[in-house]
């Protein structure tokens, strides 16, 4: 990150108030986000990784991380990483909360993801209930 800072190129510059690579790089490595991390973590690990072997579990799992995104959303309110990690998932949560087994944590989920991400709620309501 210290060579692409120093060669100058916009979007590696350390810039107070910016979203930019380098906010997003520096967020990734921050020992402030470790939660994040970890939720990042379960959510494909414990969720994903178990998806066909055990499909109520995995979504449990899944609404799990999820929703312990709003313990970080009430420490950073309109968090960079937690609004990329949103924009980028939105679809593929909706369909899995959509469609098959429930994983009886539908309802906090989706008023979870209304309260932290609320420009998308729209697509929130689809989540079966």
């Amino acid at each position: 990150m210290l060579q692409a800072q120093q060669s100058g190129e916009t979007g590696w510059q350390n810039e107070i108030g910016k979203q930019n690579r380098f906010t997003l790089i520096d967020s990734l490595l921050s020992s402030k986000f470790s939660a994040l991390r970890t939720i990042y973590y379960n959510y494909h690990r414990k969720g994903f990784d178990i998806f066909a072997e055990n499909e109520r579990e995995a979504k449990q799992n899944i609404a799990d991380s999820l929703i312990n995104l709003e313990k970080l959303f009430n420490i950073t309110v309109g968090n960079y990483m937690i609004r990329i990690f949103l924009d980028a998932k939105s679809e593929e949560i909706v369909n899995i909360f959509s469609a098959g087994k429930s994983s009886g944590k539908e309802q906090r989920l989706q008023e979870t993801l209304v309260r932290i991400a609320p420009t998308q709620q729209d697509r929130w309501r689809e989540i079966k209930l």
